[in-house]
């Protein structure tokens, strides 16, 4: 281990740091599952809609012959979506968890280490401007 004034001073940034790239690379994971769940929403929800709506179009007073498909259909499009959207509840529920802890992290490297880096921290670290 160095024993640098650096490190002296600081012995334990390093791992707090580390901790916080690690919390922020699942952060990113989880926002690339939200948009992976909204894309296949579309995908899987509001082609299929659109379709039986074209499809119902075309139909015209045709569609009482198909009707009980046409509502099986929209049965299996609505359970589909309902899933995604449980989905992106929970997948939404984990990221705000890990936002969470990048807050902890972040209040707690400006408290410790803003004052001796002339507000470095709560510069590179602060939150306050995304919200």
């Amino acid at each position: 281990m160095d024993n640098s004034p650096k490190t002296e001073k600081y012995p334990d940034i390093e791992y707090v740091l580390h901790i916080y790239d690690t919390i922020w690379d699942y952060y990113k994971k989880t926002l690339d599952e939200r948009t992976q769940l909204l894309n296949n929403y579309i995908v899987f929800v509001g082609i299929p809609i659109s379709a039986v709506g074209i499809i119902a179009e075309r139909l015209g007073e045709n569609i009482v012959n198909s009707l009980q498909e046409i509502i099986g259909i929209l049965i299996l499009i609505l359970l589909i979506g309902i899933v995604i959207f449980l989905m992106y509840i929970k997948e939404s529920a984990v990221s705000r968890k890990y936002l969470t802890r990048i807050e902890v992290i972040t209040d707690f490297l400006i408290e410790k280490y803003d004052s001796d880096s002339h507000g470095l921290f709560s510069s590179l670290y602060g939150l306050d401007s995304l919200y």
